[in-house]
């Protein structure tokens, strides 16, 4: 038997929060359109009517018999809902629609779609089928009851899981009653969905060389915007714990490599204080190499910058962020700013700070931080002593954060 791929590309609007996944498309001899649920027969687009405008027909043409996609689309971008299915590949053991005669030859990446989008909160299966597979993946134990769910972890995060009726006419169960089953799960949604509109926090990531400037460039913003307006996330908080390490082990540390960092707990935390939690931060001593037991207690604000010298390399990170800055500034300029910083605040003599600028932090700059000026939005050369440039981008700033 001849196998299928997948005929469409996965659906993700931007800030995707809710991912519908099915089985598979049907044939293309049964399409009445090129998107998802295609089948005219199929009561999907019916069930969204009935859902978000009591009404069965707002998405369908019924002289054409087909779907609305103008109306599909933009309703989809507006509520973040993105649209694919668990299997990539498959194989029809009979020349039907049904579940039940198709054979996975390969599933969806499921787990590198997730991690693509950062602000996804829920999941739907459409089908017992697209259930089993996703449970699989993520290693479910327990699936939930048709219209009920389950809470999941996944990379530090925390999804949840719904298992909703499959919207097939095989599936015996009227449409205006599928409808009451996918519409308590679209009201905590769209409830959920709201709230985080209504509580909008802006991210911002701030990059640069170290001793480029980024903490003058912060200030400057924190002053540009309203009293406790700002909750200002340090990269440099984030160095692995090394309780585990010998006092030799810890002064062998590269702290301007990548790998020094807990990017798993410091994306987790930002995820939290986006989602309106609060966090306890942690905090790094220089002259230990270790992580410090007290924490600092970090409410949510508006606006969340997340500042240090590699902000901008992980991109996971970087996806979560609203604007993305990199602070430039002439080698010279940082090398004296690290000789003045690191003699007072750090115990080293000149001469450890210079062999340390062209030893580490020269070469680790040129590798890992200075290619992530790509990824910025916004490009302020000349460090903290551009105050046009930091003024301007604080005039964006409070033009985009809801006061």
């Amino acid at each position: 038997m001849n196998t299928e791929r997948h005929p469409f590309t996965p659906f993700l609007p931007d800030g995707c929060r809710l991912l519908m996944l099915g089985s598979f498309p049907p044939g293309e001899q049964r399409w009445s359109m090129r998107f998802y649920y295609p089948n005219f027969t199929n009561d999907m687009w019916r069930i969204f009517g009935l859902c978000f405008f009591n009404d069965k027909l707002h998405f369908v043409d019924t002289e054409a018999k087909t779907f609305r996609l103008d109306r599909i689309i933009p309703f989809l971008n507006e509520r973040r809902i993105g649209m694919y299915d668990t299997a990539t590949v498959v194989r029809r053991l009979k020349n039907t629609a049904s579940d039940k005669d198709l054979e996975v030859v390969e599933p969806t990446d499921l787990k590198a779609m997730v991690r693509s989008l950062p602000s996804l909160t829920d999941i739907v299966t459409t089908g017992q089928k697209a259930t089993d597979v996703l449970c699989a993946c993520f290693d479910i134990k327990v699936q939930p009851k048709v219209g009920e769910n389950v809470q999941f972890g996944f990379d530090d995060r925390t999804l949840r899981l719904w298992r909703m009726p499959s919207s097939s006419r095989a599936y015996p169960m009227k449409p205006e009653r599928k409808a009451e089953f996918y519409s308590r799960m679209f009201t905590h949604y769209t409830t959920k969905l709201k709230n985080m509109t209504n509580n909008k926090i802006t991210i911002i990531g701030i990059a640069g060389g170290t001793g480029s400037g980024k903490t003058t460039v912060v200030k400057k913003i924190v002053e540009a915007l309203p009293p406790h307006h700002v909750a200002v996330v340090p990269l440099d908080s984030y160095y692995n714990d090394t309780s585990h390490m010998t006092e030799e082990e810890r002064r062998a540390i590269n702290f301007d490599h990548p790998d020094a960092f807990d990017w798993k707990l410091l994306i987790k935390q930002i995820n939290e204080l986006r989602e309106g939690k609060a966090i306890e931060q942690p905090t790094y001593s220089y002259l230990k190499c270790n992580r410090e037991k007290e924490t600092i207690h970090v409410e949510p604000k508006p606006v969340i910058i997340v500042e240090g010298i590699m902000t901008l390399l992980n991109k996971r990170l970087r996806d979560m962020m609203d604007l993305r800055i990199f602070v430039d500034c002439d080698p010279d300029e940082r090398l004296i700013r690290n000789i003045q910083r690191d003699t007072i605040d750090r115990g080293r003599t000149v001469s450890m700070v210079v062999d340390r600028y062209l030893k580490v932090l020269k070469p680790m700059h040129e590798q890992f931080i200075e290619p992530t000026k790509r990824f910025a939005h916004v490009i302020i050369p000349e460090g903290g002593d551009n105050l046009k440039g930091i003024n301007m981008v604080c005039k964006y700033i409070e033009s985009i954060v809801e006061k």
